[in-house]
C-alpha cells in the first residue's frame, strides 16, 4: 500500500519557531539583496502541528503535558530528523521577506520510526505501508508592508 501526504500550507509552525529559535539560524549566503539563513528546528515536539502528526497531541491535554510530550518523543522517536526553515532577510531594511518550511524529511523519519516499532513487534517489512511526501508539501510565507498598520492601543 502506498499513501501520499501533503501538509496544509497555513501551518502555524513558523509563528512558534521564529521568535523562539531564530538565534540558532545559520547564515548560508546572499542572493538578490537578501541574506539567507537555515534553521534546523531543534525541538520539533514543541510544535503543535508536528506533535499532532506524530500522534503526540493527546499528551498536551494532560497535566504537565509539555514535559510528557518531550519525554515520549525522546523515547519513541529518538531518530527523527528536524524541520528545516529557510529564512530570507532583506538586507536593506533587515526585515524577514520569506520563510520556507520543509518538513518532508521530518515526516519520512516519523514513518520510519513507526515502521521500526512495527518490525519490532513482528510485522514483516513487506507488509508495511510505503509513504511518499508530495511535492506540494511544506509551506512558503511572504512578509511585506511592515509598519503599515496605524498605531493602536492594546486593551488592558
Amino acid at each position: 500500500m502506498r499513501r501520499a501526504w501533503s501538509a496544509p500550507s497555513r501551518w502555524p509552525a513558523i509563528y512558534q519557531t521564529l521568535p523562539t529559535y531564530s538565534d540558532r539560524a545559520e547564515f548560508v549566503g546572499e542572493r538578490d539583496g537578501e541574506a539567507i539563513y537555515v534553521l534546523e528546528h531543534p525541538e520539533w515536539y514543541r510544535l503543535r502541528g508536528p506533535a499532532g502528526f506524530a500522534d503526540l497531541g493527546f499528551l498536551y491535554g494532560q497535566e504537565d503535558g509539555a514535559r510528557l510530550v518531550e519525554q515520549y518523543a525522546a523515547e519513541r522517536y529518538p531518530n527523527l530528523l528536524g524541520l528545516r526553515f529557510t529564512i530570507h532577510v532583506a538586507m536593506e531594511d533587515e526585515t524577514i521577506s520569506t520563510v520556507l518550511v520543509d518538513d518532508a524529511e521530518f515526516m519520512l523519519s516519523v514513518w520510519a520510526e513507526v515502521d521500526r516499532a512495527l518490525i519490532g513487534e513482528g510485522v514483516e517489512s513487506s507488509g508495511l505501508t510505503r509513504y511518499e511526501v508530495m511535492g506540494e508539501n511544506g509551506g512558503e510565507y511572504h512578509f511585506s508592508h511592515y509598519d503599515s498598520v496605524k498605531d493602536f492601543s492594546i486593551p488592558q
